[in-house]
């Protein structure tokens, strides 16, 4: 799915994004524990961003918490997965990851809408600076993915963090959810 390429890498490119929808802002609650990543002209890989999103970068908004590298993400597309039920959606999101045990899956209800909540442990490649070499180093996550269709757009709202701090930023991704609105 698209959507999670802002995270992952990927091709960014869809038929439509949704505009018309609302998060928490992270980036401007008290603390600045969080910052705003947006895609880069190049190559579609999250780069720091302390402006407002351009109207390019709405339909995909992305938060890094600064302590642990955490991230919250909203993503839209619209017309592209019509079809798809959202369990099939789901797999689709997580498709890139390496997974570590079972996925865990919930029906939910977010904004009026049935949602799909996916919850696994995972490990994410991490490119580690040696001395010219490219070495990878594989990191534990864990990941929670929400999914949802609503006017005529899928959503996908992720949180991915290390196992360690999952649970004590949960509360803020669960905020997160709640404040989602589509328009």
């Amino acid at each position: 799915m698209p959507g999670c390429g802002l995270i992952f890498g990927g091709d960014q490119r869809v038929d439509s994004k949704s505009h018309d929808y609302t998060v928490v802002r992270l980036d401007r609650e008290k603390g600045h524990e969080w910052h705003l990543l947006s895609p880069s002209s190049s190559g579609g890989q999250p780069q720091s961003s302390s402006s407002s999103p351009s109207p390019d970068d709405t339909g995909d908004l992305a938060f890094e918490h600064r302590g642990s590298g955490s991230i919250v993400s909203v993503n839209s597309v619209c017309r592209e997965y019509r079809d798809a039920s959202l369990e099939d959606l789901s797999k689709y999101l997580l498709l890139g990851l390496n997974t570590r045990g079972p996925v865990v899956t919930q029906d939910i209800e977010l904004d009026g809408a049935k949602a799909l909540e996916s919850t696994v442990d995972a490990a994410m490649n991490q490119r580690q600076p040696s001395s010219g070499e490219r070495k990878f180093e594989e990191t534990p996550v864990r990941v929670r993915a929400v999914v949802l269709r609503k006017r005529s757009c899928t959503f996908d709202l992720m949180f991915v963090a290390r196992p360690d701090v999952f649970d004590e930023l949960l509360p803020i991704f669960n905020r997160f959810l709640k404040g989602f609105h589509a328009d």
